[in-house]
């Protein structure tokens, strides 16, 4: 099955993806992926749809695997930050596409990195600075404060995630009201 959350809600839970709006974008989470360091080709053949626009977070943690995500037909990649191998990496993907977005996993306030922890801000500058335009924030337990969502809005392009402040931290960030989230079971 999948679960479909619109917003940072879940819609429903079903083997067949249902009709989404034509135009709206997509995120498809390769948790199986995720889980073992590698990418699942074939997990946008099962959940491409016509007329809207695919993202998909897996694991990246080079150039060739950045290549083999976009063969998978994506039209962006959210790539974990903490998984990326090096932060020569980082500046080698941002050179080979700019559909390539780093995506910042925040626990108990704190952001995984490529070598432990640090502050969400800290990561941000260090992207900003290197060239990302667009960068993801996924806070998994909802460990951050609405205050800390404006803040980190104030850094920059932000699409965020987070399941306690979903609707005004997508209001307040003005993201779409039509971004559908489609995480396959692993």
């Amino acid at each position: 099955g999948c679960e479909i959350k619109q917003k940072g809600t879940i819609l429903t839970k079903q083997r067949l993806i249902p009709s989404v709006p034509y135009g709206s974008p997509i995120l498809v989470m390769d948790v199986k992926g995720l889980q073992n360091d590698t990418i699942n080709p074939t997990i946008l053949k099962r959940s491409k749809m016509r007329g809207v626009t695919t993202w998909l977070m897996t694991c990246v943690r080079n150039t060739d695997d950045l290549f083999d995500a976009f063969n998978s037909d994506a039209d962006k990649i959210l790539m974990p930050y903490h998984k990326v191998e090096s932060e020569d990496n980082l500046h080698d993907i941002l050179s080979v596409s700019d559909s390539a977005i780093p995506t910042i996993f925040v626990s108990e306030g704190i952001a995984q990195c490529i070598d432990g922890t640090s502050s969400v801000k800290e990561i941000v500058d260090y992207l900003r600075e290197i060239g990302y335009t667009d960068i993801a924030v996924i806070d998994t337990d909802d460990s951050l404060s609405f205050d800390d969502w404006k803040r980190i809005s104030s850094y920059g392009r932000i699409i965020p995630y987070s399941e306690r402040f979903h609707s005004s931290v997508f209001e307040y960030l003005n993201m779409p009201d039509d971004l559908y989230l489609i995480t396959p079971d692993p």
